[in-house]
C-alpha cells in the first residue's frame, strides 16, 4: 500500500480529484477487459458445442453387447468351496432353525453348517 501512495500522477498532480479521476479510468479498463473476457468464453464455450455436435453425429452407433469376464465360461457353475447358505422354505428346516439357540454357538461352527448344508 505504501508503494501506491509514492506513485506520481500524470502531471505531477497528486490532489485528490487526479486520484479519482486515474482511479476511474482503471476501473474502465478493467471492465473493459472483462467484457472482453466473456465474450471470447462464450464464442469458445459455441464452438466447443459445434464441435461436440460434429464429433457425435460422425461416431457409429455402439450396439450393447453382454458383459463377460475374461477368462470365465459362460456355462459354469459355482466353486463348492463357497461360504454361502442356501434358503428354503421347506417346514422341517425352518423348525429344526426355529430350536437352535445361535447366541450359544461359536461363528466356526455357524459357518461349517453352512458349507455342509451347501
Amino acid at each position: 500500500m505504501a508503494e501506491s501512495s509514492r506513485r506520481v500522477a500524470p502531471g505531477n498532480d497528486n490532489s485528490l480529484e487526479a486520484l479519482w479521476v486515474e482511479h476511474n479510468h482503471l476501473a474502465q479498463q478493467t471492465d473493459d477487459l472483462a467484457t472482453e473476457v466473456h465474450r471470447s468464453y462464450g464464442e469458445l464455450r459455441q464452438e466447443l458445442r459445434a464441435i461436440h455436435a460434429r464429433l457425435d453425429r460422425l461416431q457409429p452407433v455402439r450396439a450393447a453387447g453382454n458383459a463377460v469376464r475374461r477368462g470365465a465360461e459362460v456355462g459354469r457353475q459355482r466353486p463348492r468351496g463357497s461360504q454361502t447358505c442356501d434358503t428354503s422354505d421347506s417346514e422341517d428346516e425352518l423348525e429344526h432353525l426355529r430350536n437352535l439357540n445361535m447366541c450359544s454357538w461359536p461363528a466356526i461352527t455357524v459357518a461349517r453348517a453352512c458349507s455342509r448344508r451347501g
